[in-house]
């Protein structure tokens, strides 16, 4: 083999190595109204300008860590944890909190064929006087 030859099989192994033995993507975040909306991550969603997502699948320990990007630099990230994982662009890491003083939080964040949605809803439950307060937070994002 010739050393030109050498240069394009290391170089090929190289771009294997990155591609095929990295666990996380990058996605261009959006901004939507609704669950249903996030989910499907369509044109009615808006473009969030600067915003992207980046996510580490750990299929053996069963989490996904998401990192949230804004201009380039990294703003927050969380890990989360008791995934359904089938691979690195389908999973779901949904969850539903209820506390004692009546919180409930209800998050989805999954990835179905590498389109990313995230909807998460809080509201208060006074339980003794049986009123539902509508949700006081609420996120519909997605990415792709």
């Amino acid at each position: 083999m010739s050393h030109k030859h050498y240069k394009y099989l290391i170089l090929i192994i190289l771009v294997f190595l990155f591609f095929g033995c990295n666990n996380s993507n990058t996605l261009t975040g959006f901004q939507c109204e609704n669950g249903l909306l996030a989910e499907s991550c369509d044109k009615k969603c808006a473009k969030d300008n600067g915003t992207q997502y980046q996510f580490n699948v750990n299929k053996d320990e069963k989490s996904v860590m998401i990192l949230w990007i804004y201009e380039g630099k990294n703003v927050y990230s969380h890990v989360h944890e008791k995934c359904k994982i089938f691979d690195k662009l389908n999973w779901d890491c949904s969850e539903e909190n209820f506390n004692t003083n009546g919180y409930h939080t209800r998050t989805i964040f999954k990835m179905a064929n590498g389109v990313f949605a995230g909807t998460g809803e809080s509201s208060y439950i006074n339980k003794s006087l049986d009123i539902s307060k509508d949700p006081h937070e609420q996120l519909y994002i997605c990415a792709k």
